[in-house]
């Protein structure tokens, strides 16, 4: 079995092992990764620990395991926030996400019981050193800590069947993503051929040409008007970048649906900057979905949604 890591490497480690399990993966595909953290509470930028990252991302699974190796969910962050506060700013975000409100459960539950232990801890120390004061019996301070630790933990579990009970849901609807994605499909090529035939009758020019059932010539019409909508800010690669949006199309059938869609979509535009592997030399500060202030030193993609812009960086286009 791999040794632990130390506390002097955990911060590269979490930087390059943990965070993008949390960012892209489900705890089942790298919860081996927290065995060998010696300690859960190590600092990532901006002083954030894996339990920071976990709620602002609602990742209740990440949660729900950090917590149970011990997390401290009074360590603060650089903007002076703990896990608790985070959890409670993501839920007035996001109200209706189910995910958040699961890990504001859980994180206000083992606060709550981490704050009675202290409380208790501390009452026990000041009447032991208190000599004009009787000193209640050592027993009686533990039987009443183990009652409200029990209280808790018997909590605990009932949140985590509700848990595992939504997760069975959740189950069931994935099982049908199949057809979901049949439908999307037939909902957007019937979109594309409207728009299509809509445009032809008006006499402009359509993004696309009359529907075809030729999968090949299909294809390369949509990487065609898809080039004609990027620009390449840094580098010279039309070939490359030519070259990567057939690998996207031809990677699986949901990427294949996306560019379809965007090919008729004649306000999306793309800017790459193929020579580098982060967007910060053409987006250098944006605000993420979650609500984050975010560097673009640190991403490789990201979508504008207002302005309809996709900005990502491609200087190895061999990759994902």
């Amino acid at each position: 079995m791999a040794s632990n890591i130390p506390n002097s490497n955990a911060e590269q480690f979490v930087e390059e092992r943990l965070i993008p399990g949390l960012l892209t993966g489900s705890l089942l595909q790298h919860k081996e990764l927290l065995e060998l953290l010696e300690d859960v509470d190590v600092r990532y930028k901006r002083q954030k620990s894996l339990l920071h990252v976990g709620v602002g991302l609602g990742k209740s699974d990440w949660v729900e395991e950090l917590l149970a190796r011990g997390a401290d969910t009074d360590i603060t962050d650089d903007s002076q926030q703990n896990a608790l506060s985070s959890a409670e700013e993501m839920l007035r975000q996001f109200p209706d996400d189910v995910e958040r409100s699961k890990v504001l459960k859980l994180v206000t539950l083992v606060h709550r019981r981490d704050q009675v232990i202290l409380h208790r801890l501390a009452a026990s120390s000041s009447r032991n050193t208190d000599h004009l004061t009787p000193v209640a019996s050592p027993e009686c301070d533990i039987a009443s800590l183990k009652s409200s630790v029990d209280s808790l933990r018997q909590e605990m579990k009932s949140l985590v069947l509700q848990l595992s009970s939504s997760l069975e849901e959740l189950k069931a609807q994935v099982c049908g993503r199949d057809a979901l994605l049949r439908c999307l499909e037939e909902a957007v090529t019937s979109k594309a051929e409207d728009v299509t035939s809509a445009k032809l009758g008006m006499g402009g020019k359509a993004s696309l040409s009359q529907p075809t059932s030729d999968p090949a010539r299909a294809r390369q019409e949509c990487v065609d008007v898809m080039m004609r909508k990027t620009r390449i800010m840094y580098g010279d690669g039309v070939e490359e970048m030519r070259r990567l949006y057939e690998r996207l199309y031809d990677g699986d059938e949901y990427t294949a649906c996306v560019i379809k869609y965007l090919c008729d979509n004649d306000r999306v535009k793309v800017m790459v900057d193929l020579n580098s592997t982060s967007i910060g030399r053409i987006r250098k500060k944006f605000l993420d979905l979650d609500g984050i202030k975010e560097d673009g030193r640190y991403f490789n993609s990201f979508c504008d949604f207002e302005s309809k812009t996709v900005y990502f960086s491609a200087k190895d286009c061999s990759g994902d």
